[in-house]
């Protein structure tokens, strides 16, 4: 029967009948528009742009993320589209763009890191770039580093907590120069080991040659980091050694 002739059907479901023929997104009986969606996502283990998952609806819900990094990948960048991820698992995700693309600058095979309990925006204004607010990346839940090694991911804001029974050896990266401007890192202990955070020639303290932040061995070391024109500004530290 051709859309819209039968008359039995209320005016919202003929609507919708429409909407679902031209391929729109539908309006509910509220008068909102109803997004593609897709809830209990994993994000792929091991992490890596090659086997991301890749997101196909406009509002993505993520909430297995069994370690820190796994990852997802946004689909083909379109001008006036937007896509919303909710990360709702137990670690930061990795987010990448497709082949070739970039998120806030940052290469599609670097991707950024987006934070526990967090909802963030990804938009396009321009093919071959997303754009996402970096408050929106920033977790206010921090996260529990207890592994021997850790890199942490140098193109977001988040909070690290080293709790592990032993040292924690964590390297830091570059920021990307004006892109990661004003992009903060927080680090403390939590446990009773000198933990080291190893930034080659990137650790900006007021003193020359600067490569390794060493914790002292009680709980409430830490130091804050600012991301200034691809280096590290040290604009806190409490029983850090620098060497």
């Amino acid at each position: 029967m051709p859309i819209g002739q039968n008359k039995t059907l209320d005016l919202y479901q003929r609507i919708a009948n429409l909407e679902s023929a031209l391929g729109l997104s539908p309006i509910s009986p509220t008068g909102l528009i109803a997004e593609s969606f897709a809830d209990n996502l994993t994000a792929f283990a091991g992490g890596g742009q090659s086997g991301a998952l890749a997101l196909t609806s406009e509002i993505n819900r993520v909430t297995t993320v069994a370690t820190a990094g796994d990852s997802i990948k946004l689909p083909v960048s379109v001008a006036g589209e937007q896509i919303m991820v909710i990360n709702s698992g137990a670690n930061p995700i990795q987010v990448f763009g497709a082949s070739g693309e970039t998120i806030n600058g940052v290469a599609s095979a670097t991707g950024i890191s987006q934070g526990i309990n967090t909802s963030a925006v990804y938009v396009c204004t321009t093919p071959g770039n997303w754009l996402v607010p970096i408050p929106m990346l920033w977790s206010t839940t921090p996260q529990a580093v207890g592994s021997a090694s850790f890199a942490i991911p140098p193109h977001s804001c988040h909070t690290y907590v080293f709790n592990r029974a032993g040292v924690v050896a964590a390297t830091l990266a570059a920021p990307t120069a004006a892109v990661d401007d004003g992009n903060e890192i927080v680090i403390t202990s939590d446990s009773a080991n000198a933990h080291t955070l190893t930034a080659t020639g990137l650790l900006d303290t007021g003193s020359a040659n600067v490569n390794v932040a060493t914790f002292a061995a009680q709980k409430g070391a830490g130091l804050s980091l600012m991301a200034f024109n691809g280096r590290w500004k040290v604009t806190a530290a409490v029983g850090i050694t620098f060497s």
